[in-house]
């Protein structure tokens, strides 16, 4: 009987280590790479918003990628140049640290090269507000116009890093009324299919383009009907090579 549980308690003790090491190591990688991505290192198991996950998550990650180019749905919420041909399409997580802290980069690059800017939503399972913020955002442009729905996104993003990640739900209503949006508007919004529809679309959307994480982003030419996928947290520097080369 000793015997037994001598052998069981060692069991439980190595499961435990093995936990703490693969909780490391996906802390490890999603640090390193700038990318929130719902995978399991090293076990190429499904995971998250049955989302494949990657085996070799640091060998396998490719932060600049060729893509198929894909026509806009025509109902996204934008900025910047609304003519231009090169058009950047961000898919946000509006909870996602790393995503708070590459859209500065991602305006700076909208105001320097004259482009459009689209965003579209990429809520992930583990990000309790994500969809939340998402609402937000898109009652905002509904209610309010694009720039007061920017104006949030930009906000809530400041507040995400001020905070560390460490944001709740109440963090984006307190920005959101801050520009006119009323817990009746935000309620009614809730309910509203067109926005948790296009919520949804957008993710499915993201699937079907590969994207297992963000921030991420699609540079297209409409024109030319080019794309380019860009994953993680991107250098300004690389951001705008890709954009010059598919101009």
């Amino acid at each position: 009987m000793n015997d037994e549980m001598n052998k069981l308690r060692k069991l439980i003790g190595v499961l435990m280590v093995i936990v703490v090491i693969m909780a490391y190591y996906v802390g490890y990688f999603s640090s390193k790479l700038g990318f929130d991505a719902p995978f399991i290192a090293g076990s190429g198991k499904p995971v998250a918003n049955n989302q494949a996950a990657p085996t070799t998550p640091e060998e396998e990650f490719k932060q600049v990628e060729e893509a198929a180019y894909f026509e806009l749905k025509g109902n996204e919420v934008a900025k910047g140049n609304l003519n231009s041909n090169v058009v950047l399409v961000e898919f946000n997580d509006l909870q996602c640290p790393f995503c708070a802290r590459f859209h500065p980069t991602v305006e700076s690059a909208v105001q320097k090269n004259n482009v459009k800017l689209v965003t579209k939503h990429f809520p992930l399972s583990f990000h309790q507000y994500a969809k939340d913020y998402s609402i937000m955002f898109e009652c905002l442009a509904k209610n309010n116009g694009a720039n007061q729905a920017y104006s949030f996104l930009n906000k809530l993003f400041e507040v995400n890093i001020e905070k560390r990640g460490n944001v709740n739900l109440e963090d984006g209503l307190n920005e959101a009324k801050k520009l006119g949006l009323s817990d009746a508007s935000f309620n009614s919004c809730k309910s509203d299919s067109a926005i948790t529809s296009k919520i949804q679309e957008n993710f499915d959307e993201g699937i079907k383009l590969g994207i297992n994480g963000t921030p991420a982003m699609f540079i297209l030419n409409t024109s030319t009907k080019k794309a380019v996928k860009l994953n993680g947290l991107v250098d300004e520097s690389v951001l705008q090579a890709e954009i010059e080369k598919i101009k």
